[in-house]
């Protein structure tokens, strides 16, 4: 049976099997490829999303919006993510992975620097969607190095606005660009 968001939302707050499934049914798709884009396999992408909705189910939090589960469901699915990757560099998973992934020095170079190409794009397109303002204040912060108060001065606003306004852009480009490319060229920056 189909319900509407809000028969479904009713459902899930009332603990019902039917409001689990549904909101399972209705975000499963979506969190797993949030996940994926982080750049873990899709068999750990598939395990990160089932942790997830076990950790929902524990929490028979009520929602007032089924937007709020999906926010909760991304923010335990990213940190989930993040535990397992740093698992995996804490027992050296992914340094063999990346050996394996290298035939010579050559290659790994090569593949280096399409990495941070890749990135860089990623990191472009991002901060062209920042809202004006925002934008303007990050390009000002991190590529043109100026403090919060010039930034402040030379913009005639209030460097609490700077601050939050370079915080706002760090959150966006933080959860924006994939962790899959920042990751590579770490990992690789290790190596070489």
């Amino acid at each position: 049976m189909v319900y509407s968001d809000d028969e479904l939302l009713q459902l899930f707050n009332d603990g019902t099997e039917r409001g689990f499934n549904g909101v399972f049914e209705k975000f499963w798709l979506k969190v797993y490829n949030y996940v994926l884009r982080m750049g873990i396999s899709k068999d750990d992408a598939k395990d990160v999303t089932v942790d997830t909705f076990v950790k929902l189910f524990n929490r028979r939090k009520t929602f007032e919006q089924l937007t709020n589960i999906l926010a909760y469901l991304n923010t335990v699915a990213r940190n989930t993510a993040i535990d397992l990757i740093n698992e995996r560099t804490n027992t050296g998973q992914l340094t063999e992975d990346l050996d394996d992934l290298q035939d010579d020095d050559g290659e790994a170079a090569s593949y280096n620097e399409e990495v941070t190409q890749e990135t860089l794009r990623a990191v472009l397109d991002e901060i062209d969607k920042l809202p004006n303002q925002c934008r303007t204040i990050f390009i000002l912060a991190f590529l043109h190095e100026k403090t919060n108060a010039e930034i402040a001065a030379q913009l005639n606003i209030v460097e609490k606005t700077v601050r939050n306004q370079k915080h706002k852009a760090r959150q966006h480009l933080r959860m924006t660009i994939p962790l899959k490319n920042w990751l590579k060229s770490w990992m690789l920056s290790l190596v070489a």
